[in-house]
């Protein structure tokens, strides 16, 4: 409850303030602390929003971090079809980022996914 309410505070003073990346890194930031929480729903709603300033202010880093957990918690919801598009898009941001790390932990995401496919598919 006191982080959701630290990560609240941080978004409506970033949006007060004008600050995108700081906007899109709180929201990302409460996203996961919905989806450990396996509140995908609403961690849905803020990453999605993440996402929008992440393109927008054209940040491939936060991007690709950001499609990757939506591939996820859209893999948790058993949206196959929604995990894939995200994965290619956090594939894509991360290729434009020209960061290897960031294409490692897209990869890993990525394989991570695949793994727990196979199971539910046995």
């Amino acid at each position: 409850i006191v982080a959701r309410d630290h990560y609240e505070q941080a978004i409506k003073l970033y949006r007060i303030g004008g600050r995108m990346l700081g906007l899109a890194n709180a929201l990302q930031s409460l996203g996961d602390l919905e989806r450990r929480q396996k509140r995908y729903k609403e961690a849905t709603v803020q990453y999605s929003t993440a996402r929008d300033l992440y393109r927008m202010e054209k940040h491939m880093t936060g991007l690709a971090h950001t499609c990757s957990e939506l591939a996820r918690v859209a893999h948790a919801l058993f949206d196959f079809m929604g995990s894939i598009d995200y994965l290619s898009e956090a594939i894509a941001a991360a290729q434009e980022s020209h960061s290897p790390s960031v294409v490692d932990y897209v990869r890993g995401v990525q394989q991570e996914i695949q793994g727990q496919h196979a199971e539910v598919s046995r």
